[in-house]
């Protein structure tokens, strides 16, 4: 089961100083099984379970999903934005199509049959970690999980309070290995070089739980291995010029969401 990146990223400074100075080398990881476990009897709650049962009254797969994000409100849109961007991106001749189309022949049309399910308590922390002589370590909350190769009508669970939704996070702070958890101030939330809560974080992350839909991407989980992270990358080598034009384009999104320097992923 692959969930997202635990992003893990050094920088220096106070943690309460960080919506300042952003490291070059900073990462917003996906992380795995980020919540706690429940039981598969409830398919809302089984992170594996195929919500995605046909409903009467709908001409499509695709208008029954649309329905269902519409009525979860303002969230709810931003992840049909998100998702429509990813089906432009998996439909079209270029080279991130393809790559997925190495795992799948038929990518958008497997994409355009995952289900969204919102995880409104879902962690909202950054924690930070300091070893003497170290640079401080940021952990991420999860963005977003999925079950690895479950293929057409898997779902991918958003964190309502990860940077698929959120541009900060209150930090907590270790001091050293083992030590108590203390306040750090507020910290600010990225998926690759790109801001939380903008288009092209959204994206990255739909095609980074698709890719292990598909089997595209191996697992990754919860730990600070790094594979989560790797995983992104590797998702970036192959779609970073989608991605980037994606991140030209202005949306339809109210309220200001500026595009991010182009650091590297």
């Amino acid at each position: 089961m692959s969930k997202n990146e635990a992003g893990s990223e050094r920088g220096p400074g106070n943690c309460g100083t960080e919506m300042k100075i952003e490291p070059a080398r900073q990462r917003l990881n996906f992380v795995g099984a980020p919540y706690p476990e429940r039981g598969s009897s409830d398919p809302q709650n089984d992170p594996c379970g195929n919500v995605g049962t046909p409903v009467a009254g709908f001409s499509s797969e695709d208008e029954r999903i649309q329905r269902t994000l519409l009525a979860l409100g303002k969230q709810g849109e931003t992840i049909s934005r998100a998702r429509d961007q990813v089906l432009k991106i998996l439909q079209t001749e270029n080279g991130c199509a393809a790559w997925f189309q190495e795992a799948d022949p038929d990518p958008a049309g497997t994409f355009r049959s995952v289900n969204f399910v919102l995880e409104e308590d879902g962690p909202s922390y950054v924690f930070a970690k300091k070893e003497v002589g170290q640079d401080e370590i940021f952990k991420h909350p999860p963005v977003a999980s999925s079950c690895q190769n479950a293929g057409r009508n898997a779902t991918i669970r958003l964190n309502a309070n990860g940077a698929f939704f959120k541009q900060t996070s209150e930090v907590l702070a270790q001091d050293r290995r083992e030590g108590p958890l203390q306040p750090g101030g507020m910290h600010v939330l990225r998926v690759a070089s790109f801001r939380g809560n903008s288009v092209p974080a959204q994206v990255i992350a739909l095609l980074h739980e698709f890719g292990h839909i598909i089997g595209r991407l191996p697992e990754d989980d919860d730990s600070w291995n790094g594979q989560s992270t790797r995983n992104t990358d590797e998702v970036l080598r192959h779609c970073r010029p989608e991605i980037r034009s994606i991140a030209r384009k202005p949306t339809r999104r109210p309220g200001s969401h500026g595009q991010e320097t182009a650091l590297a992923f």
